[in-house]
């Protein structure tokens, strides 16, 4: 057994801190609202090429009918 339990909660913080290490921060703050969100995006989808396979491939040990959700604000059960 692996300092985490199992080697799939290995896999994921790997994933985690490599998504984590794609995250650029601006070295000044933008100077309005589209240079923040295209700011945003592109964060979001640099974590997210790393996340979504991670993730996904964990899916099978996870409940019946459980997905990626692409709504960040997603309502819940």
């Amino acid at each position: 057994m692996t300092r985490h339990g199992t080697a799939a909660a290995d896999r994921r913080d790997d994933a985690v801190r490599r998504a984590a290490a794609r995250v650029r921060r601006p070295e000044t703050a933008p100077d309005n609202r589209d240079e923040l969100m295209a700011a945003l995006r592109a964060n979001d989808e640099a974590v997210t090429e790393i996340l979504r396979p991670a993730l996904t491939a964990a899916l099978p040990a996870a409940p019946p009918g459980s997905r990626w959700n692409d709504d960040e604000h997603g309502a819940g059960p």
